[in-house]
């Protein structure tokens, strides 16, 4: 990071981790890092929140910690962040998407049907809104992330449906991506909680909850 920016922060979240995630983040030095608990687990969508609301910068890169995509993919972001998007987000179904390492059959179907029910059942025009991988401008995320209701995984289908709601310009772009066999996420369970969770914020919007602050 240092080579290519001379003024960041670092935000790692640890989400109630029952190994040694916050140890070894606590030990880390020589880093512009910034660790944040939280004693139970909350779900990643609440991290992210807590890590984007605490941010400080002009910028603001989500960023998975297996970095399946390399960090070095966010100049693609930023490209158009300075062309004036509000948001520009990672994507593995573009035609210049770069996927040097797939997800099984299984997985990658249940992506496939998760996105199309996105597009149904929310909004269109988006191919990939579960990629790891966004980057926002700072007063466009505190807009958004000011009114996330979602705690889990689904959160970035809503936080991208709270956008479109407001407004907010967001650019989809191809990048290199990596599958990493270490996913926490269940089939099954998760699959089921994030298609509840769609429609909970499409209910959501039509209640008008996405027009004020929670």
């Amino acid at each position: 990071m240092q080579d290519n920016f001379s003024d960041f922060e670092i935000i790692a979240v640890d989400d109630g981790s029952t190994d040694f995630t916050g140890k070894i983040l606590g030990s880390l030095t020589g880093l512009r890092l910034r660790v944040m608990h939280h004693g139970v687990n909350k779900g990643k969508g609440y991290s992210v929140k807590m890590g984007v609301q605490s941010a400080m910068k002009d910028y603001i890169l989500l960023c998975d910690a297996d970095l399946s995509t390399p960090l070095e993919e966010v100049n693609k972001l930023l490209d158009y962040i300075v062309r004036n998007y509000d948001i520009a987000i990672g994507s593995r179904a573009l035609a210049d998407s770069r996927i040097t390492r797939r997800q099984g059959l299984l997985r990658s179907s249940m992506g496939k049907i998760f996105n199309l029910l996105v597009r149904l059942i929310l909004f269109g025009g988006i191919r990939d809104t579960q990629c790891g991988f966004k980057c926002f401008k700072r007063d466009a995320a505190q807009k958004i992330f000011a009114r996330q209701r979602v705690n889990r995984f689904c959160f970035d289908a809503e936080i991208l449906y709270i956008a479109k709601r407001r407004g907010l310009k967001i650019k989809e772009v191809g990048v290199e991506w990596a599958n990493r066999a270490s996913s926490r996420v269940a089939i099954l369970r998760d699959s089921l909680d994030m298609l509840a969770d769609l429609f909970r914020v499409r209910a959501n919007g039509r209640r008008g909850l996405y027009d004020v602050d929670q």
